[in-house]
């Protein structure tokens, strides 16, 4: 009889994980087991995919991670998200308690959006800008694509210290992507990019929230018709109607996290002047404030 030993591996592969990151677990890449059993710090979980998904990570997601399958019990790993240990509010000023420096606490370069937000239209491109403080030719980007990873081209524009990379979405639901600099364990932060296929899009900030913040979540169509009208929901509840196709959060907390999703009465008044009020459901998007 065979012994069966099962490991959780981590993807990306990130040297370290930093507040902010979506990471993905994955239980022994056996697909065809079904269900899995996920433990953290020997609790059982309800998720019984072989594949964890871990969105927006903070210190809370700190732990120990097993899973098992047919049986067999996994080997541990331990998931530390680099971030700060403690935030006290005193006389309206944050004061930060950490363990860490504030260097190994936060990615050494920048990777954003050069415009809109976390969520994309299937095939549609979008130029991500990569910033750093050194020379950007000992840096690398790639894209975690379902379970495999792939290299980026990048356009370097070294006066700029930056880098342009192009990204277009055609058939996974999710693309994460970062930057790294050769021979190091120095990464940018990561971005993840959403597809949908739906003429209707809700699209959060590409970035994570931070507490206090003031986040735009907005309501688009493809095409850009006229907007009559939009509905904002939260968890499926009803938040308020916008004709202007804006929802703006302001003094954001942990109480804003949920599924916003949009439905937007639209015409396409550029194309007829008699054209018909359509309606349509965006997907729903998460929300997490950190």
């Amino acid at each position: 009889m065979s012994v069966v030993f099962l490991s959780v591996s981590l993807l990306p592969k990130f040297p370290q994980v930093y507040v902010g990151d979506d990471v993905t677990l994955i239980c022994n890449r056996k697909k065809e087991i079904k269900p899995t059993k996920w433990f953290i710090n020997g609790i059982q979980q309800s998720h019984q995919d072989y594949l964890m998904l871990l969105t927006t990570v903070t210190p809370k997601n700190n732990g120990v991670y097993q899973c098992e399958q047919g049986g067999s019990m996994s080997d541990p790993l331990k998931l530390t998200v680099l971030g700060m240990n403690t935030i006290l509010n005193v006389h309206n000023r944050l004061f930060l308690m950490i363990f860490h420096s504030f260097s190994e606490l936060e990615p050494h370069a920048q990777l954003s959006p050069s415009i809109g937000g976390a969520v994309m239209n299937k095939g549609e491109g979008r130029n991500l800008v990569l910033q750093v403080d050194d020379d950007l030719k000992d840096w690398a980007c790639f894209a975690l694509m379902g379970e495999s990873s792939f290299p980026l081209g990048v356009n370097l524009d070294e006066k700029a210290k930056r880098a342009v990379i192009l990204v277009a979405l055609k058939e996974a639901e999710r693309d994460t992507l970062w930057c790294k600099k050769k021979g190091t364990t120095l990464r940018s932060n990561a971005v993840t990019l959403k597809m949908t296929e739906l003429m209707v899009m809700l699209v959060p900030p590409a970035v994570p929230v931070l507490q206090g913040e003031t986040v735009a979540l907005r309501c688009v169509v493809w095409g850009s018709p006229k907007l009559e009208s939009v509905v904002f929901y939260r968890n499926q509840t009803k938040l308020r109607s916008s004709p202007e196709g804006t929802y703006i959060i302001t003094n954001t907390t942990q109480d804003d996290n949920g599924k916003y999703s949009c439905r937007a009465t639209y015409t396409f008044t550029h194309i007829s002047g008699e054209a018909e009020q359509q309606e349509g459901d965006s997907d729903a998007q998460e929300l997490k404030v950190v």
